[in-house]
């Protein structure tokens, strides 16, 4: 792996952990998420039409031939897939059980995959299980909470991040909510 640019890796990681669906306008910009939403809808931009190809191939996502609604649609699933990571800071939205948490900032530590929810630590400390559903990220992680996998993702997709990890170190399969 560590032949490749980390934007590449980063791109072949996302189309091997998680199935590529297909997004249009109205979903993208109907997106709750304002951060996730802003990088879905880039990709319907007519100014990136003409990007789409070769910012498909700079992340691995595609070759030479591949159409233009293909390209979109994978480069959707990437946004999406990088979207979700350990550390990055989310806000508690639409609970009913513990409505008093509603606005809390936090941040993702890990994802609990028994019980399908993330593990938010809170600002006072406190760690709450959340389903995702009921999280908006609102940052990504600070740079030095970056490590290998899925929790090196910057709001910048072309950001430098580190080596993606090697095959025996492979990030486990993506998490649910993603697209896939």
């Amino acid at each position: 792996w560590r032949v490749f640019p980390p934007l590449f890796t980063k791109g072949l990681s996302s189309l091997l952990f998680a199935l590529v669906q297909d997004i249009s306008f109205k979903e993208a910009s109907i997106e709750p998420d304002e951060l996730l939403r802003a990088k879905l809808v880039r990709w319907f931009s007519g100014i990136e039409q003409t990007n789409l190809p070769g910012e498909c191939r700079a992340r691995g996502l595609a070759g030479r031939s591949t159409p233009s609604n293909v390209c979109r649609a994978r480069l959707c699933h990437f946004e999406r897939y990088w979207h979700w990571q350990p550390g990055a800071l989310v806000r508690l939205t639409g609970l009913k059980g513990a409505a008093h948490l509603n606005g809390q900032p936090g941040r993702l530590e890990e994802f609990d995959w028994p019980s399908a929810r993330w593990k938010v630590c809170l600002v006072d400390g406190e760690v709450k299980s959340v389903k995702q559903e009921n999280l908006l990220v609102v940052g990504d992680p600070p740079s030095e909470s970056r490590g290998t996998g899925r929790s090196s993702a910057a709001s910048s997709p072309t950001a430098s991040t580190p080596p993606a990890p090697e095959p025996a170190d492979a990030p486990r399969p993506a998490r649910p909510g993603g697209i896939g």
